[in-house]
């Protein structure tokens, strides 16, 4: 989902529900070498006909290899160097809806929801 798209349903759920809680958290993309990346995480929490539910949007660089590192060393296993782009995003969104009984969230299929 692209920025615009993205700014157009967080209004469109402005409008028609109840904000409870908006923020971004930043996390890092770690590989066997260390920290690779950035990517961030917008995630809003609204009320829908009395029920909470959350849409989270991913934000991350594109993975654009996987090198696994072999050691002849018994025992030891392989290492994973992630390639990363540079100035490539790759975006994905989540929808949650809370469940009482539970005291979790549970992620809605956005394929099968409409």
């Amino acid at each position: 989902m692209n920025d615009e798209k993205w700014f157009d349903l967080i209004d469109e759920i402005k409008e028609n529900f109840k904000i409870i809680d908006h923020h971004q958290e930043n996390f890092e993309i770690k590989d066997d070498f260390g920290i690779r990346g950035y990517g961030a995480r917008e995630v809003v929490v609204f009320l829908r006909n009395g029920q909470k539910m959350k849409i989270e949007r991913e934000k991350r660089p594109i993975i654009l290899d996987k090198k696994i590192h072999y050691a002849k060393t018994k025992g030891t296993g392989g290492m994973i160097e992630l390639v990363l782009s540079q100035d490539e995003t790759i975006s994905k969104v989540h929808l949650y809806i809370f469940d009482e009984i539970n005291k979790n969230w549970k992620e809605l299929d956005l394929l099968n929801i409409f």
